[in-house]
């Protein structure tokens, strides 16, 4: 999606959006993140730490990442055992048993530099497919170049 914007208006962001809550077995936590009006965004890097569910015997938990409207294609996704930390480093996927793209060149071509707005923001799932409830807090970063968008 390409937008038009001022590049001398550049402003690096870092989102803290870290959480706490409850993830129940077998459900979705989603952020959704947004420039402000009249802002476009583009991703230079996403991190994030995640324990593994305490108790879990089977299944997986996944961090995902898309763009409002195309849920279907998403822009990373990194997947870990039931047992296993779920880690990225800003720009390199860390600890993971598979991710989408299946290559840290096509996982970093995907993430780096998505644009995002107000309009066709950025959704960040974490999903919990183990057989016990998540109650161990996520650590997420999110940074990105924000610019003023031209009409």
């Amino acid at each position: 999606m390409p937008y038009n914007y001022n590049p001398r208006s550049k402003k690096i962001v870092i989102l803290y959006l870290d959480t706490n809550t409850t993830v129940l077995s077998g459900q979705i936590e989603t952020i959704i993140v947004e420039p402000p009006n009249g802002k476009v965004g583009v991703v230079q890097g996403f991190s994030f730490l995640v324990q593994p569910p305490t108790g879990a015997t089977t299944g997986s938990h996944n961090v995902f990442m898309y763009l409002y409207g195309m849920s279907s294609d998403n822009i990373v996704t990194l997947k870990q055992t039931y047992d296993g930390i779920l880690q990225s480093r800003p720009r390199y996927p860390w600890q993971y048993s598979s991710i989408e793209p299946s290559t840290v060149e096509a996982y970093q071509k995907s993430l780096i530099g998505t644009p995002f707005t107000k309009d066709n923001y950025l959704y960040i799932h974490y999903q919990n497919s183990t057989d016990v409830d998540q109650t161990n807090a996520r650590t997420i970063r999110l940074l990105y170049e924000e610019f003023d968008e031209l009409p």
